[in-house]
């Protein structure tokens, strides 16, 4: 994995010539486009392979990459999180996932969602996963850091035992759930509900009917049913999307355990 970390560095600088200097840096783009095609797609690395001969996708990708640097970050980051994982077998990602995903994380300026975007980078290549859907590009586009913290702090917390479980109040009867704005600042709660990566927890009563006499159907014992609905925003869960999204970003503190 330290070769592949030397090639992304050398492809990054490579297709940075390029976009300075033109035809001049062709013969550095041909050589080092196989990495550009192992990560963006295959339409990507063709583009540098056959020396940028279609200007449509030339001036495609160098709009794409707003900052170089922060594009040879993005590089390294997403090549050590799969040396740690011990990938071997890659993928190419498509470029309509690719181009999107480059934009906005050459763009961010801010070190932990930068670090996010390389960590999907990085899921979106690593052929043991499933494939990464353009929608995570959006969403992580969409969040704030403070949105990815409480994200964080929230699939903690749904690892605690307290958390998988109903309580009691009175007549209703709570979650399973964990701690929304009960103890997160409400705007970042609210953009992860609107994000769909969290929902609100159940909350659910029993209805009770005595038994009596109807005029169709007869006498009739007493019966009880259970109502469930979505509560406030005070206490929530994680969606199934949610959970693929912060796996798939590294949110879910997978590489923690």
């Amino acid at each position: 994995m330290d070769e592949e970390v030397a090639a992304i560095t050398e492809t990054a600088r490579a297709v940075q010539e390029v976009a300075k200097t033109g035809g001049k840096a062709i013969d550095a783009g041909v050589r080092t486009g196989t990495w550009l095609d192992r990560m963006l797609g295959e339409a990507i690395g063709q583009t540098v392979a056959h020396a940028w001969t279609d200007r449509i996708k030339v001036r495609r990708i160098e709009s794409a990459i707003y900052n170089w640097e922060r594009a040879e970050m993005l590089f390294h980051k997403a090549a050590e999180r799969l040396r740690k994982k011990g990938v071997n077998i890659t993928r190419p990602i498509p470029p309509k996932v690719a181009l999107p995903l480059l934009e906005y994380a050459t763009v961010e300026h801010e070190d932990d969602l930068h670090t996010l975007w390389a960590n999907l980078m990085a899921t979106g290549m690593d052929a043991s996963e499933d494939e990464i859907h353009r929608k995570y590009v959006t969403t992580l586009g969409e969040m704030t850091a403070e949105d990815a913290a409480v994200l964080a702090a929230m699939f903690v917390s749904s690892k605690d035992e307290i958390a998988k479980k109903k309580f009691r109040d009175s007549t209703l009867t709570y979650g399973p759930g964990i701690d929304g704005t009960h103890s997160h600042d409400p705007i970042p709660v609210i953009t992860l509900n609107r994000l769909g990566l969290i929902e609100p927890a159940t909350v659910s009563f029993k209805t009770f009917e005595p038994g009596g006499h109807d005029d169709r159907y007869g006498g009739y014992g007493p019966t009880q049913d259970e109502v469930s609905f979505p509560g406030n925003l005070e206490s929530v869960v994680i969606t199934p999307f949610g959970a693929a999204f912060g796996k798939a970003v590294g949110l879910d503190g997978a590489d923690q355990s």
